[in-house]
């Protein structure tokens, strides 16, 4: 197993994953932190949990971002990390949950969850009440991918 260590795509016959950002993007595959079965990796040409860089003339073309995207500010996992010169990375967005993209994201957020916070505080009961979310969607796996997404707890001074 690996574990991711960007956000990637399937492009639109799913025969090859993309960074975030690019223009065959189709269907969010994994973000930092998703476990990638072996076979996967393999198949999809994944180190450590990253895309491999094609090289010039490989072919690989899908694997290296539209030209267009880095002229609008870069990947996401650039966007996120800062740019090293002190920048706070950015917070985490629902799309950044596995299963969620912008149209779940958008339904959510006009329910009132519009935050990776208020996506990991839903209740089971609560979950199940929320409208136009997919028929297969799995709330409990969603919450605890939220969950992970969350900066840690501050410890209390109660002793």
């Amino acid at each position: 197993m690996q574990i991711a260590k960007q956000r990637l795509y399937l492009n639109a016959g799913k025969t090859a994953l993309v960074e975030a950002g690019h223009e065959k993007a189709a269907t969010l595959y994994c973000t930092p932190g998703d476990m990638i079965p072996d076979s996967a990796a393999e198949r999809f040409g994944l180190v450590d949990g990253k895309l491999k860089k094609a090289k010039s003339g490989s072919g690989q073309k899908e694997n290296k971002p539209s030209p267009n995207k880095e002229k609008k500010g870069g990947s996401d996992k650039e966007q996120k990390s800062g740019d090293g010169k002190g920048d706070p990375p950015k917070p985490p967005e629902l799309t950044d949950i596995g299963g969620i993209g912008a149209a779940t994201a958008k339904k959510l957020a006009e329910q009132g969850v519009g935050t990776v916070e208020a996506f990991a505080s839903l209740t089971d009961e609560l979950a199940t009440k929320l409208k136009g979310m997919p028929p297969a969607f799995d709330f409990a796996a969603a919450i605890a991918a939220a969950k992970t997404l969350l900066p840690p707890a501050a410890p209390t001074d109660a002793q």
